[in-house]
């Protein structure tokens, strides 16, 4: 592998054990960080006397990821890779896809395909039952495995019924899942799915653990309502002379639309900014479009050039979900920002997995969660662990029920002092404007094994090292030796490179008592309305209730006396022409 791939550096430990697990046909589940070079354990058994002409089916969960495997295999294991997917016709029916002829006749060695292609009738029929053209696979690659637990049962049920291909491939045949994020829970889930009890081995588990070393984790609530998106102001410097002074950020999103939202907001900042607004007009333009969206419903042709962009430093900023982060092969990305809570902790650390990829650099990765994620009082009772000596149970539970605060939180209604009490001691000011970063002197949350967030709530309110939480859920080896600032926690200067700007007292609509509507100012703003409408979008197909309805005019008429500030922050939210038409109102 050193000589055949050119490498610097003899084969990882994992890499071997891995290569050789599927020369000898036994299963494998195995946990790598991002970055460790996962794909090679596809590849190696390749190099093996008697194996060139074999091939391996790999399942990919993204058809991007799926067309960047295959660059990666050509170019950095000289191997011959094909995609199935519907870009190159291979869902026809029948064996005239040229993608179909070419697999049967040797040409690939590595087949990619999603859950869905590899259960389809087609494949089915044209690969899977071909026994002559079978007995020459290598493995079952699956990548990005942890998918099986995470999409199996919903999203994407095909996921949750790969173990039903073990029926079709020759005994023997090994399967190796692996992926980036496993928790003990997932690892079970995933030995269960793929039928390992049912091979002819001993399946083995290779766990190289997921950390990061050389990445600084940032966790701190929100200081500022949510809809302002003021608490990713620190994502724009405040002197810009290029594009460069940018940091190569990802920005992760749960709600496509949410993410549209902080695009204008960063555009408007940085269209705002000081240095900006008096540069030349060349200057300006280079700032144009630095920050873009990158999603599922693009198109390939715009994730293909976006992505191209991004690569070569032209675009800044991808505000993006899943689609960018799964299998991201990009050496210099140096700061990846989850903003709001993800659903688990295997998502955040697969986002922030993809932060300082290259050798040699380092970057950081922040979570902006809900100031609510600190609401939540964790030592439910009943909670015990055998890790500590200290009852966090207020006398009634005494059993050893360990007890999910995400799914199952105290229904006993808790005083308003106990409640601001508890979020101050889990470090909900910690990294605000105010600059209060003390380590918090609240009591350690206990981890649940099985809770449904993977411990993320834990991660989020403890007041001890963060990556000690997280060696813990993804078993880890602890103590680290980061190259880098550890966490806020250990580090708390680190607050300084995400504080957000303080808002001035004016700016905050909150509280504002609604009162009867003020009929002449809705008449005022409905005559303003047309009149924008004549003006600016005449030819449109859309009527002048677009450019301002008349619920959202009815919510600015029932407060009073409002400053400019005040009436944006009631409103912008769900006013899709804030930036276009704020001041002019």
């Amino acid at each position: 592998m050193h000589t055949a791939y050119r490498w610097d550096a003899d084969p990882k430990a994992f890499q071997l054990r891995a290569v050789q697990a599927q020369l000898e046909g036994t299963d494998m589940v195995a946990q790598a960080p991002t970055g460790a070079g996962k794909t090679a354990l596809a590849a190696g058994p390749h190099l093996w006397p008697g194996n060139e002409k074999k091939f391996t089916i790999m399942v990919c969960p993204l058809l991007t990821l799926e067309e960047e495997m295959c660059e990666t295999f050509v170019t950095d294991f000289g191997l011959q890779a094909v995609a199935l997917n519907s870009k190159n016709e291979a869902c026809s029916p029948s064996l005239t896809s040229c993608s179909i002829k070419d697999i049967l006749s040797y040409k690939y060695q590595i087949i990619l395909v999603s859950p869905e292609m590899l259960q389809s009738r087609m494949f089915t029929n044209c690969i899977l039952r071909n026994t002559r053209f079978m007995k020459d696979i290598i493995s079952l690659f699956i990548d990005e495995a942890h998918c099986i637990v995470l999409w199996g049962t919903d999203f994407r049920k095909k996921y949750g019924t790969l173990g039903k291909v073990r029926a079709f491939l020759p005994r023997g045949t090994p399967v190796v899942a692996v992926s980036a994020t496993l928790t003990p829970r997932v690892v079970r889930a995933i030995w269960a799915s793929l039928h390992f009890a049912h091979s002819n081995t001993q399946s083995r588990y290779q766990n190289e653990g997921n950390d990061r070393p050389n990445v600084s984790i940032i966790v701190r609530a929100c200081e500022h309502p949510l809809n302002t998106f003021a608490d990713l102001a620190f994502a724009i410097p405040t002197n810009l002379q290029a594009i460069t002074d940018i940091p190569k950020t990802y920005i992760y999103v749960d709600n496509i639309a949410t993410g549209g939202e902080i695009i204008d907001y960063l555009n408007h900042r940085i269209d705002q900014n000081s240095s900006i607004a008096t540069a030349s007009e060349q200057v300006r333009a280079s700032f144009r479009g630095i920050v873009r969206p990158f999603n599922a419903t693009l198109s390939h042709r715009y994730r293909t050039l976006a992505m191209s962009h991004f690569c070569d430093g032209k675009i800044r900023i991808l505000v993006c979900t899943d689609t960018a982060g799964m299998g991201c092969n990009i050496p210099d990305i140096d700061r990846v920002i989850q903003w709001k809570l993800s659903a688990t902790f295997s998502h955040f650390i697969q986002h922030a997995g993809c932060a300082a990829r290259g050798r040699g650099r380092t970057g950081v990765a922040v979570l902006l969660v809900e100031r609510s994620a600190y609401n939540i009082n964790i030592f439910n009772s009943g909670s015990t662990t055998k890790s500590t000596s200290v009852s966090h149970s207020k006398g009634k539970g005494k059993g050893n029920k360990r007890v999910d605060p995400v799914t199952d939180p105290p229904k006993e209604k808790r005083e308003q002092a106990d409640v601001r009490d508890y979020v101050l001691a889990h470090g909900l000011l910690r990294g605000e404007s105010q600059g209060v970063d003390a380590i918090p002197n609240g009591a350690q949350p206990l981890l649940c094994e099985d809770s449904a967030d993977e411990g993320l709530l834990v991660f989020v309110q403890s007041i001890s090292c963060r990556c000690a939480v997280w060696a813990r859920v993804f078993d880890n080896p602890y103590p680290l030796t980061p190259t880098v600032p550890c966490c806020d926690i250990c580090v708390p200067s680190l607050f300084d490179r995400t504080r957000p700007p303080p808002l001035p007292p004016e700016c905050r609509a909150r509280n504002l008592k609604r009162g009867k509507p003020d009929l002449a100012v809705r008449d005022t703003l409905r005559t303003w309305r047309k009149a924008m409408f004549k003006t600016h979008h005449a030819s449109a197909q859309y009527d002048e209730t677009s450019i301002l309805d008349d619920d959202l005019i009815l919510v600015l008429v029932s407060h009073g006396s409002l400053n400019t500030q005040q009436a944006l922050n009631l409103i912008q939210d769900k006013w899709p022409f804030h930036h276009m038409y704020a001041d002019e109102l």
